[in-house]
């Protein structure tokens, strides 16, 4: 199944969102890298890219980072 995701290529689909988006990404994440996370927040211009302190793929509700990621979800929700 990993590898089927990492031959995905969603480019055109995110060009053609021009919506609000937030990206949250690990910096040190061991699926998939934070290039990949900037390379896609590149492509679409309403985007906003949060980069997480964390080396977790799916962070623990215990690390720090899972704080920031939360604070940032309301953020991005809030009316």
């Amino acid at each position: 199944m990993w590898g089927a995701f990492g031959h995905l290529d969603a480019s055109e689909a995110a060009r053609s969102l021009h919506l609000p988006t937030l990206i949250l990404h690990s910096r040190r994440d061991q699926a998939f890298s934070f290039t990949e996370a900037e390379d896609l927040h590149a492509l679409m211009p309403a985007s906003r890219l949060v980069a997480l302190d964390s080396s977790n793929h799916i962070l623990q509700a215990h690390e720090p980072a899972f704080a920031t990621f939360m604070t940032e979800v309301r953020r991005f929700l809030k009316p």
